[in-house]
C-alpha cells in the first residue's frame, strides 16, 4: 500500500522547475494533462503526475490535486474555432465528427469514427482521416470545421447519437 502523502512529497521534489515557454523562453509547446478531482469532481489542468496520480497546477497555493487516472487526457497540441484547447477524450462536432484518443495502431491521436457507445473506428487506420490532415485543418483556413462539444466523461450520451 503506497503512502499518498510520501507520493505528494516525492512529487514535489520530481516537478520543481518551470514548465512553460514563458519562464523558460524555449520555444516548444508545454505538454498539458486535464483529469477530474477526486475531491470535488471538478476539472483542472496541469503537469501529469502518475505515481500517485496527481495533477500539478501551475500558480495554485495548493497545487497538486488527486485526480482519477480513467479521466486523465493530454493536451493534443490542436484548438476548436472557439480557441478551446482539444484533449484526449473529446467529442467533436461540426463537419469533423468523432472522439480525438490516442491510436495505438497509428501510433498518434486519431479522429476515431462512433458508431455506437462501445463501437469506435479510427479514421486514420483505415485512410479515411490523418492526423496531419486535422492539424492543417485546425492550424488553417478551414478551422471554422472543428468544433469541441464536450467528452466522454461528461457528456456520454454524445456517444450514442
Amino acid at each position: 500500500m503506497r503512502d499518498a502523502k510520501a507520493d505528494l512529497e516525492i512529487c514535489q521534489k520530481a516537478t520543481p522547475g518551470p514548465w512553460s515557454e514563458a519562464e523558460t523562453g524555449i520555444g516548444m509547446r508545454e505538454i498539458k494533462f486535464r483529469g477530474r478531482r477526486k475531491a470535488d469532481g471538478k476539472w483542472v489542468f496541469g503537469a501529469y503526475i502518475p505515481f500517485g496520480h496527481y495533477i500539478k497546477e501551475q500558480g495554485k497555493r495548493q497545487p497538486y490535486s488527486a485526480v482519477d487516472p480513467a479521466t486523465v487526457g493530454q493536451d493534443t497540441g490542436l484548438r476548436d474555432r472557439n480557441g478551446q484547447s482539444i484533449y484526449d477524450g473529446d467529442i467533436l462536432g461540426d463537419i469533423w465528427s468523432g472522439v480525438i484518443w490516442w491510436c495505438n495502431r497509428c501510433k498518434q491521436y486519431q479522429l476515431h469514427m462512433i458508431f455506437s457507445a462501445n463501437r469506435f473506428e479510427c479514421l486514420g487506420c483505415d485512410g479515411d482521416v490523418s492526423w496531419n490532415e486535422l492539424v492543417r485543418v485546425a492550424e488553417g483556413s478551414t478551422k471554422s470545421t472543428i468544433l469541441v462539444v464536450g467528452n466522454i466523461y461528461d457528456n456520454p450520451e454524445l456517444l450514442e447519437e
